[in-house]
């Protein structure tokens, strides 16, 4: 077996050697520092490696991994401009809200230039939006990132869950702040009340030029989402609108759908998870 020293990855030029360590994720770039002095000047002294981050659960799992994580955050997050939070697939590892809260709180002092999100989850059950007697957050977190990312360019969130009706319209009205977004992706409660709060928001974002809608089925019996009373507030007030994507289960008139054609916005209603992949332009 060949050693670190004498390993083909050592022999490659600098240009397919970046490509290859970017396919890796953070969590490995780190351990792989560690291994030799070259690619340990190599990794942290290539911003391209650090403007893109893909998180996973498992990189806050236990004190010292998250200590870790975070020191290398420290070190390199005036080079990040995108962070993606997935999920752990096959491991029964899932984000949980203080961590969310945890990582949220520590990109938004070490990131400055961060431009877009994406986040698997949110639960706003939680109205109460402080922090506990540790650094551990517990409140909405939909607020956390408006007052610490103010400045967001997209967010993407792929399930916005609450434990009431209230809870749920009450967070989407801070969405309202994010006025630099132009790109906006969320699965939502299905019910009247989120319609209406939705319509409220679209009335004072300015700058969207993608937006994909998702529904998480009913609470409690709400009806739902029926007549897209929404797309007229988007459509008027966001003139650089390109394209819509909604769910299925959200239904539009065909007044809605010639009142979208005249504007030159494109609508797409497909079934199942929604969302956009931002291009490299994008990220």
């Amino acid at each position: 077996m060949a050693t670190m020293e004498t390993s083909p990855l050592l022999q490659l030029p600098s240009t397919p050697l970046l490509h290859l360590l970017r396919l890796l994720p953070h969590s490995t770039l780190g351990n792989l520092a560690a291994s030799c002095s070259f690619l340990h000047a190599t990794i942290h002294s290539s911003p391209s490696l650090w403007r893109r981050l893909t998180l996973l659960p498992t990189m806050v799992a236990t004190v010292a991994v998250t200590q870790s994580f975070f020191a290398l955050l420290r070190r390199h997050g005036r080079h990040v401009t995108a962070v993606r939070m997935k999920m752990a697939k096959g491991k029964e590892v899932h984000w949980n809200i203080v961590q969310e809260g945890q990582v949220l709180g520590v990109l938004a002092l070490s990131c400055p230039h961060l431009r877009h999100l994406a986040i698997p989850y949110i639960n706003l059950g939680s109205s109460n939006s402080n922090y506990n007697g540790s650094s551990n957050y517990v409140g909405n977190l939909i607020k956390l990132i408006v007052n610490s990312l103010p400045h967001l360019i997209s967010l993407e969130v792929r399930q916005l869950d609450a434990y009431s009706a209230a809870s749920s319209a009450g967070g989407l009205e801070d969405l309202a702040e994010l006025q630099d977004l132009t790109h906006l992706a969320l699965s939502v409660l299905n019910t009247r009340k989120t319609e209406k709060k939705l319509a409220a928001v679209f009335s004072k974002l300015h700058n969207l030029r993608k937006v994909s809608l998702g529904v998480s089925g009913m609470f409690q019996g709400s009806p739902l989402i029926g007549s897209a009373a929404f797309l007229p507030n988007l459509v008027a007030n966001n003139l650089q609108l390109e394209e819509v994507e909604l769910d299925m289960q959200i239904k539009v008139t065909s007044k809605k759908k010639a009142m979208m054609k005249r504007r030159g916005v494109t609508l797409r209603q497909v079934w199942g998870p929604l969302g956009y992949e931002s291009t490299d332009d994008e990220m």
